[in-house]
């Protein structure tokens, strides 16, 4: 994934008999990804709210929860759900889950946001 930025690319054609054709340039903005991520509440006890509010469409969705060690305990997949602009809300059942640290990757398209939350009895 290309970090934000302007970048500019032409193609070059080299033809075997050592002819050059380049193309013009094109100037193509990658920009930051704005997703706000909400988790509550922090701490949790049974169930938790995770709040995604998006400012861009987005094709996929992954939810995924890590322990303190990063170790994947939980994965949500949510794929080819075209994610309209605005707030979306998921409910999940943390209950099964030791007391502990964990962190929440929220994965939209290619980008990732993580949120800590704390698992208490």
């Amino acid at each position: 994934m290309l970090k934000p930025g302007l970048y500019e690319y032409s193609i070059r054609q080299v033809d075997v008999d050592g002819n050059i054709l380049s193309s013009s340039e094109v100037q193509i903005e990658i920009s930051e990804p704005s997703v706000n991520l909400l988790v509550f509440p922090n701490p949790v006890v049974d169930n938790m709210t995770i709040e995604v509010t998006n400012d861009k469409p987005a094709d996929q969705m992954n939810i995924k929860i890590y322990d303190g060690q990063g170790k994947q305990v939980n994965n949500i997949a949510i794929l080819d759900i075209d994610l309209e602009i605005g707030s979306h809300m998921y409910e999940m059942d943390v209950s099964s889950l030791i007391a502990g640290i964990y962190y929440i990757n929220v994965e939209i398209d290619e980008a990732v946001f993580t949120e800590k939350v704390i698992i208490v009895d």
